[in-house]
């Protein structure tokens, strides 16, 4: 099975607009919202509107947006775009202070505290440009979804990875699939690589489902696009599944 999902629900209203009509439309499976967002009450608004009718999860950030929580923004190389914070935990191979873990799970916890009280059916979990690759934020989005009842977590990407970083994905991704944690059982965030295609054209696929990564907008002219990915091939490869 091929799940789409759409990233970044709440960004503005333009990229609201394009996924609620997909998601209305049956074109994608679900979307992820980010809180702290321009158009984040928008994309909760619209949510109620068609509250049982949609699939939509929680896109948590520590990379871009605005901050809830006062201990976050203490911390320089959080909200300060990605590069600052992948930077970071590169070099520190990963680790976390103490206090930057307790900010960090403070943050995200008030993140989808938000969305809950706003009356959002969180569907799934992941996060805004995939961080919870660190195992400090996988700790806090597998915590944070048995609190708040969410068991279903973006497994990590292995399109490009070699090496440790592939040993390291892939175990981190079974201990996902093996206590039911995982949203799909493989994570694409390349439509259009060739490792997607053939998920479309055979039975490579190694397990049972595979969510694939949008970034839908709207154009100047009303169309919907993909931020990331050529229209037109893009849609070539919707025409496989729809």
């Amino acid at each position: 099975m091929i799940l789409f999902n759409a990233d970044d629900f709440g960004a503005n209203q333009s990229i609201n607009e394009a996924i609620l009509s997909l998601l209305l439309n049956q074109k994608i499976h679900s979307a992820s919202m980010m809180m702290g967002m321009p158009g984040t009450d928008d994309a909760i608004q619209r949510c109620l509107e068609h509250k049982g009718k949609i699939q939509v999860g929680v896109h948590l950030s520590l990379t871009e947006g605005v901050p809830i929580t006062a201990e976050v923004a203490k911390i320089g190389y959080m909200f300060s775009g990605s590069h600052v914070f992948r930077n970071h935990m590169v070099r520190n191979l990963g680790l976390v202070t103490p206090f930057a873990y307790q900010a960090m799970y403070h943050e995200l916890e008030a993140q989808l505290a938000k969305a809950k009280s706003a009356g959002i059916l969180v569907h799934h979990l992941n996060t805004h440009h995939n961080i919870h690759e660190f195992l400090p934020i996988m700790i806090i989005l597998c915590k944070l979804g048995s609190k708040f009842g969410v068991e279903k977590l973006r497994v990590l990407s292995t399109q490009r990875s070699k090496g440790f970083k592939r040993l390291y994905r892939d175990a981190v991704n079974g201990v996902l699939r093996m206590y039911g944690l995982a949203y799909s059982n493989v994570y694409i965030d390349d439509a259009l690589d060739v490792t997607c295609c053939k998920v479309f054209d055979s039975c490579e696929l190694e397990y049972n489902s595979a969510e694939v990564l949008l970034h839908p907008d709207i154009d100047l002219d009303g169309r919907i696009y993909d931020r990331f990915y050529d229209s037109d091939k893009l849609r070539a490869v919707l025409q496989q599944v729809y």
